[in-house]
């Protein structure tokens, strides 16, 4: 039954990932404009890209754009950026390992192919997802087998595959580091499990095999708080939890097993510190909470102490510490508090996530910020919970289980307790924001190993193996990845000579427009000013500079982008673009953010503009066109799938004369085959003008085509 599950799981998996490169394949392959790619200049430092991701990979966007840099510049690592929070950039403070996985596949790929490494990143990010799910399954499978056995290790590379949100951080095109720090975590939390489970005698580890695979519980976890400190810190936290009722639960260890928990807090704070160095020594030390830190390492370092003299104590070995080791102790609670009180006393200078702005945006527009429940009741699936909680609830169900038959020894029931409590952690974190999910579901992933492993120690428990797991297993590759694999042949067969879904409409539509922008600029390259995921679009499709995309590292961009949008009047307006560099306006109805930034910059109490913004809601409705702006006409292909009038372009022209104004504005509305407005226009621009010729005989064009 095994063995089938596995075979079924892994067959629609890679079948889904074929799929998904077929789809983004024919995708891509789809122009809109009658310019050949590569056959006019563009801007100095701009191109043409050819390949469209899946939309929901935004971040795998920078993350190629990131690598490509890396490779231009023969760096190691990437601290900044000039495409976002233009003319100033902004810092990168994403850990450099993904970037490396991309760049060697990205070597690998111009090996191959015999093109330049810069010029496969994005060929990579297709494929680094799949590839990243298999080196994990090796890892932690292989940690699993050595451990456990080769049964046990295959029940939780069953779960591992077939729980989707987890899976989905793998899928072809979607490139990020979610997926490699959950693998850490999980594997810290099967480490710390194998370090402390019985043998199959039932009797605890020697000392110095538990010391090995506790120090290697560390090095993973301080893998994790490089790759994302976010995600691993509420995971180091669980742990903690989990060791302190762990102790609780198990009064027959010798006394040197205290100390393990010391050896797993310095194996994880030396990692994280190390990693800290190979990311920001020697001229990019600072202060950013918002990512790994020496202080988080020196928090975890006493946390350990912390949980060495607690497990002590609350197994009866000593009274409470005295002299220099309560010194010591109160040191180390001092270190675990330290990062927590800069937080909150100076935010403003080592957490910008906890600005106001940041918040209101993130918690209302990202979608991996919204709680499980909104995210369920918003999905087109009605398998949504499922995917979220069923291996979640038989994990619960069957721990209820083993406990209340009461036929566990206390080592197995702390082995339980100490898996279960940190993916509680993450599980509790996943219901206020769904981003946790695919984490959680990788601890509980280590949860039903624990299970496994219980269930053999006494008769009556392995009906839960028998029975539960293949039935689970069995309606998750049914119920959940089968229609996944739909999903993938419906999109990779699309007619596209019918209309697209709007998501990959979209993304075709602001490739053309950023391959057009730079087209038309062959001397400078452009800035925009756009909504945050078209702004990412635009710097992914042709290297263009923008403004606000929706990073915490960018909250000077952010609220510029939003002052901008809540500018009372056309020349606060036009001061505000020319101080910002900005030459285009790209406003997508579906990312259209001008009120969403103004309204947001208010109620966070940065700026206090009009409520209705007229200036910027009337040029989006056409009824008024300030003298520095120029409208673009952009056709839109009825094929995109997307509403003909749903995009606005503007050039932002500070120097243009009343003539230039009126003449270009009929040009537009020529364009767009409002032909009396045209006409309307070029009068106004010939009472500037008289004598000019053109004007005049577009004009009498104009209104021979209203007729």
């Amino acid at each position: 039954m095994l063995v089938f599950l596995l075979l079924g799981s892994l067959l629609v998996i890679s079948a889904d990932s074929v799929m998904r490169w077929e789809g983004v394949e024919r995708l891509s392959r789809q122009y809109f404009s009658d310019v050949p790619p590569g056959s006019m200049p563009v801007s100095p430092g701009a191109f043409e890209r050819r390949l469209v991701l899946p939309f929901s990979s935004m971040d795998a966007r920078w993350w190629v754009l990131h690598t490509e840099e890396a490779i231009r510049d023969g760096s190691l690592r990437v601290r900044s950026t000039s495409l976002d929070n233009a003319p100033f950039g902004r810092e990168v403070h994403w850990s450099s390992l993904l970037v490396w996985v991309l760049d060697t596949l990205a070597h690998f790929l111009g090996w191959e192919s015999g093109r330049p490494a810069a010029s496969c990143v994005a060929d990579a990010a297709l494929y680094a997802g799949p590839l990243l799910l298999a080196a994990a399954i090796l890892l932690l499978g292989g940690l699993a087998a050595k451990r456990f056995g080769i049964s046990a290790a295959g029940w939780f590379i069953l779960v591992w595959i077939t729980s989707v949100p987890l899976y989905l951080t793998f899928q072809a095109g979607e490139a990020d580091h979610h997926g490699i720090v959950l693998t850490f975590l999980a594997g810290q939390s099967l480490c710390l499990l194998a370090g402390v489970a019985p043998d199959r005698y039932s009797r605890l580890l020697p000392f110095e095999v538990a010391r090995r695979w506790f120090g290697l519980a560390g090095i993973l976890g301080g893998l994790a708080l490089w790759v994302s400190a976010a995600t691993a810190l509420p995971a180091i936290l669980g742990c903690g939890l989990g060791a302190l009722a762990r102790a609780f639960l198990v009064r027959s260890e010798q006394r040197q097993y205290s100390s393990l928990w010391l050896v797993w807090s310095g194996c994880g704070a030396l990692t994280g510190f190390l990693f800290y160095l190979v990311e920001y020594f020697p001229d990019h030390l600072g202060w950013r909470l918002e990512v790994n830190h020496p202080l988080y390492s020196l928090a975890w370092l006493g946390g350990g102490y912390v949980l060495q003299c607690a497990s002590a104590v609350l197994r009866g070995e000593s009274v409470l510490p005295r002299g220099c080791r309560l010194i010591l102790l109160c040191l180390a609670f001092c270190a675990v508090l330290l990062p927590v009180l800069l937080i909150l006393l100076r935010p403003g200078d080592t957490f910008w996530v906890a600005d106001r702005f940041l918040l209101a945006l993130h918690r209302e527009y990202i979608q991996e910020i919204r709680s499980l429940w909104v995210t369920v009741r918003n999905s087109t699936s009605s398998l949504a919970l499922l995917n979220y909680l069923a291996w979640p609830v038989f994990a619960v169900l069957s721990l209820v289980w083993l406990w209340w038959r009461r036929e566990l020894s206390g080592m197995v029931r702390g082995a339980l307790v100490l898996t279960v409590l940190p993916a509680l952690v993450l599980q509790g974190l996943t219901f206020m924001q769904v981003r946790w999910a695919s984490a959680s579901l990788g601890l509980w992933a280590v949860v039903i190993l624990a299970v496994v492993v219980a269930s053999r120690c006494r008769t009556g428990a392995p009906v839960i193996v028998r029975w539960g797991l293949p039935l689970v297993a069995a309606v998750s590759i049914l119920l959940a990845l089968f229609p996944q694999l739909a999903l993938s042949v419906t999109r990779s067969q699309m007619d596209f000579k019918a209309k697209f879904n709007p998501e990959d409409g979209s993304g075709l539509l602001v490739r053309d427009i950023a391959v057009r922008l730079v087209q038309s600029s062959p001397h400078s390259l452009p800035v925009v000013l756009s909504g945050p995921n078209s702004s990412t679009d635009l710097s992914y499709s042709a290297g263009i500079k923008t403004i606000g995309t929706l990073y915490w590292e960018n909250m000077p961009g952010l609220k510029r982008a939003a002052r901008i949008f809540s500018a009372t009047d056309g020349e606060d307006a036009r001061r505000l673009l020319i101080e910002s560099g900005v030459t285009h306006i790209v406003l997508p109805a579906w990312d259209n953010f001008a009120e969403a930034y103004a309204r947001l910059l208010r109620e966070s109490g940065d700026a206090a503009g009009d409520v209705d913004i007229p200036f910027f809601r009337a040029i989006v409705e056409g009824r008024e066109c300030p003298q520095w702006l120029r409208p673009l006409c952009y056709p839109i292909p009825t094929a995109s799938g997307v509403d003909t009038k749903s995009v606005k372009i503007f050039a932002v022209m500070p120097d243009q004369g009343r003539f230039d104004s009126f003449f270009y504005r009929g040009v537009y509305h020529a364009e767009a085959g409002e032909y009396a407005r045209a006409a309307a226009m070029f009068d106004l621009a010939l009472a500037e003008n008289p004598a000019h010729e053109e004007a005049r005989r577009f004009r009498d064009w104009a209104r021979s085509q209203a007729q």
